[in-house]
């Protein structure tokens, strides 16, 4: 247990023990490596603990029938291309977002490296991805907006030169105010003197309402034109109305990338000028009689 723990802290009291930590430390992180050790009582693993110990007659015992030479691989294994069916595993693994998430910091590091003449080596020599957050730094960007890109790599220089640059960095006021139930209401109010007809007006009152009180988020209501990956929008055919609540089926949204879908049901308010369930039933009286989105324009787009 002791070794486990001076492994996965990477360091310990010994002078002689950090002999050997430092050299290991290093190696992983020029080589962009991230492990961890975790015990296993030899008692479960005991085949492992008697090759660990050279104990080799006890090995034979437990195993007798390992071979005392390796065998090949099987003719079945390497009639496939392995290779292409890993990193297709690997590239099904996030979601749409997040591949682009990490796309946009690759392209990043990519015009960072032309930039300074860098050759683009991959794995990413660890001075690259220093030299790229340093320089993120001087554009004075943001530790959180930098922690985007910190997916580039795990190690542990780069997490704490991105938690350096936050204490270091004076903290920026955050001048967004939650949304609340006054502020529901005079936005619904200005509304019509400031959207080009009174359907839309009527929409935006509805899609207000039915977010705040649904506790939606925007994907969920609508979505941005050409934007590749899974549309979460509500569909018309999703919702049930009636006098007293709305019924909304979420088909999937960001935190259910697999579509099991949920049942959200939000009741009429007594304030009928920021009430969901009037205010949809008045945009559904209007709304084009098409399929698709809950929520688009009189010409049918979103």
């Amino acid at each position: 247990m002791a070794l486990v723990s001076i492994i996965n802290k990477r360091t310990a009291k010994s002078k002689r023990v950090m002999a050997f930590i430092r050299p290991l430390v290093l190696f992983t992180m020029q080589h962009n490596i991230q492990f961890k050790a975790q015990h296993i009582d030899g008692f479960k693993n005991e085949i492992a603990d008697s090759i660990s110990r050279f104990q080799l007659n006890r090995f034979r015992e437990l195993a007798p029938g390992a071979e005392s030479v390796p065998e090949n691989n099987p003719e079945e294994f390497q009639r496939f291309d392995i290779e292409s069916e890993t990193n297709r595993l690997i590239n099904c693994s996030p979601a749409p977002n997040t591949i682009q998430a990490y796309q946009r910091a690759l392209n990043a590091l990519a015009k960072f490296r032309d930039s300074f003449e860098l050759d683009h080596s991959f794995p990413i020599p660890l001075n690259h991805i220093t030299q790229f957050i340093a320089y993120m730094s001087c554009l004075d960007m943001a530790p959180s907006t930098i922690n985007n890109y910190e997916n580039l790599s795990h190690l542990f220089v780069v997490r704490k030169m991105i938690d350096g640059m936050a204490r270091s960095k004076l903290k920026r006021p955050d001048s967004r105010l939650p949304i609340t139930i006054d502020l529901l209401e005079k936005t619904i109010k200005i509304l019509p003197a400031f959207c080009i007809s009174r359907y839309e007006a009527v929409l935006f009152s509805s899609a207000f309402a039915v977010g705040f009180f649904a506790f939606l988020r925007v994907g969920e209501m609508t979505t941005t034109c050409g934007r590749e990956g899974p549309n979460h929008a509500i569909k018309i055919e999703n919702v049930e109305v009636s006098n007293h609540n709305v019924k909304i089926y979420l088909e999937s949204s960001k935190t259910d990338q697999l579509g099991r879908g949920t049942s959200i049901f939000v009741a009429r308010q007594s304030d009928d000028g920021i009430c969901p369930v009037k205010l949809l039933q008045e945009y559904l009286k209007i709304r084009p009689r098409i399929s698709g989105q809950l929520y688009c324009h009189f010409d049918g787009s979103r």
